[in-house]
């Protein structure tokens, strides 16, 4: 299972220039990061799955659209927001 060390640290980072995260939940089958507008009018969530994939990717999912990523594509705070940028 994959094990994120303090993922709260990722809470108020902005994830463009419109939204930035507002909160993180650590769930047994996935990591569910929260973004929002600063009016709370506009929210989405990305999802992170904990479990690797048989080729030994995790999946990270926004809007029906996924991406496979390796553990060293998002091993710091900063990588796992250009990994969400990116979906």
């Amino acid at each position: 299972m994959l094990t994120i060390k303090n993922p709260q640290i990722l809470i108020g980072v902005e994830y463009s220039e419109w939204l930035k995260v507002i909160g993180v939940k650590e769930w047994n089958h996935s990591y569910e990061f929260t973004l929002a507008n600063k009016e709370m009018s506009q929210i989405e969530t990305i999802y992170l799955h904990r479990k690797k994939t048989e080729n030994g990717f995790y999946i990270m999912e926004y809007n029906s659209k996924t991406i496979w990523l390796s553990k060293s594509e998002f091993d710091t705070t900063d990588k796992i927001i250009v990994c969400m940028q990116t979906i």
